[in-house]
């Protein structure tokens, strides 16, 4: 199924338009980064190749987000932030959130252990769009808090925890906290800002069976698996 939907995506962009020529790029680019999100981990190499080479066929004029996104994703997904970077930045010049994207380009260098341009991208984000909402805000500090614990400055690590909990719900958009990097913190040891962010998850979010666990295990001092 795949072959026959890549081929013909091929075959449509060879026959349309100039003018319908990224709606079916991003499509085919799309297909391609589908089939390596399907696939294990040590295939995914020549499909996310496939889907970058033609999202490097976009049209660098044409001012839509989510074609920009894409791009940015495949590179990330390919473990290269300093191609993703550029299109992150495109979708936040172009309708897309600019907090979004710094937090993006955080993530992408951050899963290559690039630190300091991942804590970089996240300061940039929290500045970046005093509009982008409470869930964005949220996720932006807790990368930061993740980035600090794997650059051993726990002591910044657990305020940008405390921080990324110093939200309200959003009633347009509700989300849930996050309890992932909280885990880290308790298997490092770091009981006390993990137990004061967790009691914040419980209130917000009552029925979080996983942050009550993790509470317990943070209040006793003990790791978790």
């Amino acid at each position: 199924a795949y072959t026959g939907s890549s081929s013909g995506g091929q075959e449509a962009l060879d026959k349309a338009p100039r003018t319908e020529n990224n709606v079916l790029l991003y499509n085919l680019a799309r297909i391609h980064r589908l089939r390596a999100r399907k696939i294990q981990a040590n295939y995914r190499t020549s499909p996310l190749n496939a889907a970058s080479r033609v999202a490097a066929q976009f049209d660098p004029k044409f001012s839509d987000a989510a074609l920009w996104e894409l791009a940015g994703d495949i590179e990330a997904e390919r473990g290269e932030p300093e191609k993703a970077a550029p299109y992150y930045e495109r979708m936040g010049q172009n309708g897309g959130s600019r907090a979004l994207a710094r937090y993006r380009i955080g993530s992408a260098y951050a899963r290559r252990f690039l630190y300091d341009k991942a804590e970089k991208a996240y300061l940039e984000g929290v500045k970046a769009d005093a509009g982008a909402g409470k869930r964005m805000r949220h996720w932006l500090y807790q990368g930061l808090a993740s980035v600090y614990l794997q650059m051993g400055r726990d002591k910044e690590a657990g305020e940008a925890l405390v921080q990324s909990g110093r939200v309200t719900q959003d009633d347009d958009q509700p989300y849930r906290l996050r309890t992932d990097i909280a885990r880290q913190f308790i298997n490092r040891g770091l009981y006390k800002p993990a137990a004061d962010y967790l009691r914040v998850v419980i209130k917000f979010q009552p029925d979080d069976g996983t942050a009550k666990t993790l509470l317990n295990a943070a209040s006793a001092g003990r790791p978790v698996r």
